[in-house]
């Protein structure tokens, strides 16, 4: 709030959060619900699940799978999860798994990097072919296409990327564990939401032990019942792969007066998946402070393969005016 009184614009907070910048806007609502002007949370995360080291709501929702032939005309989308399914519990059974396994272990089996590899690559659309060649690659047993390409044996005492998301998210959560038994129960609610949940329960390991706390914590008796000055808007995949579309449903139950938009886009928060329908709803909310209606969907411009060719082709356009820019 120092920053909206060092501008001088007025006393209101206009603010747009997508992903972990959802749950700073929540907390931000918390503490001053009389100050908030427009806010747009995207991607969303509620606060009361990250403040206590859940995060069950990360992968809860559909998994699609978009192999077009594998079965030939008998391709279905259960035909193909099935595939998918079986070849990767035989890869599955190759490696060291479960609670059974160290950390560093589930990290380096080709069933964690595959499933890793493939859910950082739904956070944006262009990355979709790279998918659909990796699932080839796990149904063809070819092991070079399914994997990412070795990183090198770099190790460092300090890696920003890595290391700065316990230095902030597990300060600001209360979770900590006396005893391994205590995981137990979190890791099986884990794993109840989503086949990708594993991919990154091992970092609740960290936070379970961590050694710091926030100088301030979240006070979740504040986030169960938000009323603010301005109703807030909230904006949601339906196939968002790290912040479910029921996560932003249920925080919408907790904020007054806010509305939902179902942003029928792929990738992680709106802009990854172009829709004028998406975007004309918070023009209108930002401009003219006007709400979308109840159960507001919008379908995206194009599909997501035609939206990654796209996106792929500006890009090696770009890159082969370098040169003549260079010049």
């Amino acid at each position: 709030m120092a920053i909206v009184n060092a501008l001088d614009q007025g006393p209101q907070l206009n603010f747009w959060g997508v992903s972990y910048g959802t749950v700073l806007g929540q907390v931000a609502a918390s503490m001053f619900p009389d100050r908030i002007g427009r806010m747009l949370l995207d991607g969303n995360l509620r606060a009361d699940d990250y403040a206590t080291t859940q995060w069950l709501t990360s992968f809860a929702g559909a998994e699609l799978c978009p192999l077009a032939d594998y079965h030939g005309r008998n391709t279905s989308g259960k035909s193909l999860m099935r595939s998918f399914d079986e070849k990767f519990q035989s890869l599955r059974n190759e490696s060291p798994g479960g609670l059974n396994a160290t950390e560093s272990e589930l990290r380096l089996t080709n069933a964690h990097l595959l499933k890793a590899s493939i859910m950082t690559e739904l956070y944006v659309p262009q990355a979709y072919p790279s998918i659909a060649s990796r699932i080839e690659g796990l149904f063809m047993g070819n092991e070079t296409a399914m994997l990412p390409p070795d990183e090198g044996s770099l190790n460092t005492g300090w890696n920003v990327l890595d290391d700065v998301f316990p230095g902030i998210a597990c300060s600001d959560t209360s979770f900590r564990a006396e005893d391994p038994d205590d995981q137990f129960s979190m890791y099986q609610a884990h794993i109840s939401q989503g086949s990708f949940a594993e991919t990154t329960f091992p970092s609740r390991f960290q936070c379970a032990q961590w050694k710091f706390a926030a100088a301030e914590q979240i006070d979740l008796n504040k986030l169960r019942d938000l009323k603010t000055s301005s109703p807030i808007l909230v904006v949601n995949s339906r196939y968002d792969p790290i912040t479910s579309l029921s996560g932003a449903w249920e925080m919408s139950s907790q904020l007054r007066g806010s509305r939902v938009v179902v942003h029928q886009g792929v990738g992680h928060g709106l802009i990854n998946h172009s829709s004028n329908c998406t975007q004309d709803a918070v023009t209108r909310y930002f401009v003219d402070g006007k709400m979308p209606e109840l159960n507001t969907t919008c379908l995206p411009n194009m599909n997501a393969f035609e939206y990654a060719h796209l996106k792929i082709s500006k890009a090696r356009k770009n890159d082969t005016k370098q040169p003549e820019i260079a010049k």
